[in-house]
């Protein structure tokens, strides 16, 4: 158990410092190692984009929320980040349950993240809308 929650820890760290490479330096590292072709999945000043399906509201909402790790690669990094930090405090709190307990627990953890990501968000856009006019 303990090597588990070193290992999850060590995914964490990882994927925080790609995050942060993806957005502040890719450039410095990515740009370099991965072909061009592919920067529409790796290089955020345009996989952005793929969250938002044209003529398609559902699809957009669908992919910009529930789905949002399939859509470039610091969303990836991000939901394997949480989901490591998420599954560390799982492992602490109760070592006894069985592999997929841990997964309805971590989709719960997930659900109940995003909708709370996504009211914050929405007050904060909402505030930023009055303080334009």
């Amino acid at each position: 158990m303990e090597l588990l929650i070193i290992i999850l820890g060590l995914v964490a760290v990882a994927t925080n410092v790609i995050m942060d490479e993806l957005d502040f330096h890719y450039d410095r590292f990515f740009k370099k190692l991965i072909p061009k072709k592919w920067d529409s999945w790796w290089n955020p000043s345009v996989s952005w984009r793929n969250k938002y399906i044209a003529k398609s509201r559902f699809l957009t909402f669908i992919f910009s929320t529930l789905l949002s790790f399939c859509t470039d690669a610091w969303h990836f990094f991000k939901a394997l980040f949480l989901s490591s930090i998420a599954l560390i405090v799982l492992l602490l709190e109760n070592s006894a349950l069985k592999w997929w307990q841990y997964g309805i627990e971590l989709i719960a953890i997930g659900l109940c993240w995003g909708i709370v990501w996504e009211l914050i968000n929405g007050i904060i856009g909402a505030i930023s809308d009055k303080l334009k006019n």
